[in-house]
């Protein structure tokens, strides 16, 4: 094994030893870290070859997870596809194999391609519409700009901040700008915004209520409700997108409107801190129930 790899490869115990995380973040308070404690952590290098990887595994390894926290995981490592057609051959289960791009624009682009609503905007249509300005990049590209992979994004350099604006009232030149993205602002009656933590075959879903324009779901386990609670289309739409798209971990924002469902945000590295799991930590039985 290549000595620096071997340096950023923590092995776990238990059942989780057989599950290698491929990691790119800060990993203490992930929430991918809180529900596998016990998993093979290995960090991920720009320079990592399949070999180096291959070579942290130890011999009961069933899965393998990509955990990049960045917008873009194409190059992490440089032969991704190779690491996963190599893994597929040892008879491992790849998780967020195909989960390269979380991008804004890729989002609604992947929901319109399976027929699901999307919030892209136009640049014409009624001016008095609103519409919501929110950074390409995930999180405002912060975690490519501590990689050192993109600079600031622009004028909305603050990622929590997301104006709502008419689009009679929108700069026009934001409709250019390339780190920026219009949506149409979409808002639930009932001001609910709902949360779906996946790992594997399981769910876990949130039920957030805020009058805010803009809500963000809190790290919350109160926040829980039983799944047959959740109106059909906001299931049904991240069940579509899991099956076309190959999410295997992550956590999916839904707005309800009209009886449609909008994902308006997908994170394939979530942060939990350290709040009690409480029963979120049942999520790591999508993996449990289905090792070989």
């Amino acid at each position: 094994m290549d000595s620096a790899l071997a340096r950023r490869s923590v092995r776990g115990m238990s059942f989780q030893e057989d599950v290698a995380v491929y990691d790119h973040s800060r990993w203490t308070g992930y929430l991918l870290q809180r529900l596998l404690p016990g998993c093979t952590r290995i960090v991920s290098g720009r320079a990592d070859t399949v070999e180096d990887i291959l070579s942290c595994l130890g011999p009961g390894c069933s899965f393998f997870i990509f955990h990049i926290d960045l917008t873009s995981a194409r190059e992490r490592p440089l032969a991704r596809a190779d690491l996963c057609a190599e893994l597929s051959l040892r008879g491992v289960r790849v998780l967020n194999a195909g989960v390269e791009d979380i991008s804004k624009r890729s989002l609604q682009r992947k929901c319109a391609e399976i027929g699901l609503p999307t919030t892209a905007a136009q640049r014409v249509g009624p001016p008095e519409e609103l519409l919501i300005v929110k950074t390409n990049l995930n999180y405002g590209g912060i975690p490519e700009r501590v990689a050192g992979y993109a600079t600031a994004p622009g004028p909305t350099a603050e990622p929590m901040e997301y104006p709502v604006v008419s689009r009679r009232g929108l700069d026009p030149d934001t409709w250019d700008h390339p780190d920026l993205v219009v949506e149409r602002f979409i808002s639930d009656e009932q001001d609910r915004l709902f949360r779906c933590a996946v790992l594997g075959h399981r769910r876990a879903w949130f039920r957030f209520i805020s009058a805010e324009r803009v809500k963000r779901v809190p790290s919350d386990t109160s926040l829980m409700v039983a799944e047959e609670t959740v109106p059909d289309a906001a299931r049904l739409a991240v069940n579509a997108f899991i099956s076309s798209h190959g999410c295997d971990f992550g956590a999916f924002d839904v707005l309800v409107s009209d009886e449609h469902a909008y994902i308006i945000d997908f994170n394939s590295t979530p942060v939990w801190g350290d709040g009690d799991l409480g029963p979120l930590a049942l999520l790591s039985d999508g993996l449990r129930s289905s090792k070989r």
